[in-house]
C-alpha cells in the first residue's frame, strides 16, 4: 500500500474533481477493508479505469471531505475518518453555538467543516494557498453549509501587511506548507494581513476560539494580534508549535506573549504529527 500512497508521479494535490458518491462509498469501504495480496493491483486498476479523482469520505463527526489519498492529512481522514483525534475531541467538548471560530492555516478545511458541523455561530478560515482554498470551498459545498456562516480569507497572517513568498509542499504532506520552505514543489507570492487590521476594518469579527497551525509562523501571527489579545481576547487559543520530548515549547517567546496577555497554557496534545498547545484566557 505504501507504494501506492506515496506516488512519485504527482507532487501536487488533485484538482477539485470528485468521484460519484456511490463510487466514493465503494472506494472508502475498500480502502478501509483488510489488506490482501491483490489489493494494490486492484486499486491501481480501478484508478486506471476511472481516472484519479478525489474520494468523498464521511468523517466520524458526520461531515464530508473530498480527499486526495496521497496527502498525509487527507489519507488519515480516508482511513481513520478524522484528523488529529485528541484535538478533535477537545474542540468537540469546547465549541458552543455562540463561538466564532478562527481557523488559521485551514488547509483543505477539516477543522473549518468540523466547527460548522458543531453549529458554531461563525467560522473564519484563513488559508493562503489558492489550491487549498478551492478544495476547502468544495468541502463546504459538499456539506451544504450556510455560506453566511463562513468567511474564507485567501491570505496569510503576520505581524504586518504586505506580500510574502509562500512555499507549497509536496502532496505527501501539504500540512507543512508555509512561509518557511519545507519540501517545496512550488513557490508564489501571497497577500499578508494582520488580525488586528482585519478586525479593525470590520472584515472579520473578533474570534472567541482560535486554532492556529502555521508551521513556525506562530510568533508573527501573534505579534499582529496584540490589540485583539489585549482588548477582545479569545477564550481559547490552540496552536501547533515545535516542542521537546516532554511537550515544552521550544520558542518560549510564544509562551511569554500569551502569558503577558493573561493566557495560561493548560495542556499539550502530543501526537505523531506534531504538538498542539492549549492556551486559555484567565480573566482573573
Amino acid at each position: 500500500m505504501d507504494m501506492l500512497l506515496q506516488s512519485e508521479k504527482r507532487d501536487h494535490q488533485l484538482s477539485i474533481k470528485t468521484y460519484h458518491p456511490l463510487i466514493s462509498e465503494f472506494l472508502c469501504r475498500y480502502y478501509r477493508w483488510i489488506d490482501h495480496p491483490s489489493k494494490l493491483r486492484i486499486l491501481r486498476y480501478l484508478e486506471m479505469l476511472l481516472g484519479e479523482r478525489r474520494i468523498i469520505a464521511t468523517t466520524i463527526y458526520g461531515f464530508l471531505m473530498a480527499v486526495d489519498k496521497n496527502d498525509l492529512i487527507q489519507r488519515s481522514i480516508l482511513y481513520e475518518r478524522l484528523w488529529e483525534s485528541d484535538l478533535s475531541i477537545l474542540l468537540a467538548q469546547e465549541l458552543t453555538e455562540e463561538d466564532i471560530f478562527l481557523d488559521i492555516g485551514a488547509n483543505v478545511g477539516y477543522f473549518t467543516c468540523f466547527a460548522l458541523a458543531h453549529q458554531v455561530k461563525q467560522v473564519i478560515a484563513c488559508e493562503p494557498d489558492p489550491l487549498n482554498c478551492e478544495i476547502l470551498t468544495l468541502n463546504l459545498n459538499l456539506n451544504g453549509f450556510d455560506s453566511k456562516k463562513v468567511i474564507l480569507l485567501e491570505k496569510g497572517l503576520g505581524r504586518s501587511q504586505g506580500r510574502l513568498t509562500f512555499n507549497r509542499s509536496h502532496v505527501a504532506n501539504t500540512g507543512v506548507s508555509g512561509f518557511n520552505a519545507c519540501n517545496a514543489v512550488a513557490t508564489f507570492e501571497v497577500e499578508i494581513d494582520t488580525l488586528d487590521n482585519l478586525i479593525d476594518c470590520g472584515n472579520i469579527p473578533a474570534p472567541t476560539v482560535v486554532k492556529m497551525d502555521v508551521e513556525g509562523w506562530e510568533e508573527q501571527v501573534l505579534r499582529g494580534a496584540f490589540n485583539l489579545l489585549q482588548y477582545q481576547p479569545p477564550r481559547l487559543i490552540i496552536f501547533e508549535a515545535i516542542c521537546d520530548a516532554d511537550g515544552v515549547i521550544i520558542n518560549q517567546k510564544l509562551v511569554e506573549i500569551l502569558r503577558n496577555f493573561g493566557f495560561v497554557i493548560t495542556q499539550s496534545l502530543l501526537s505523531d504529527y506534531g504538538c498542539n498547545h492549549v492556551a486559555k484566557f484567565n480573566a482573573v
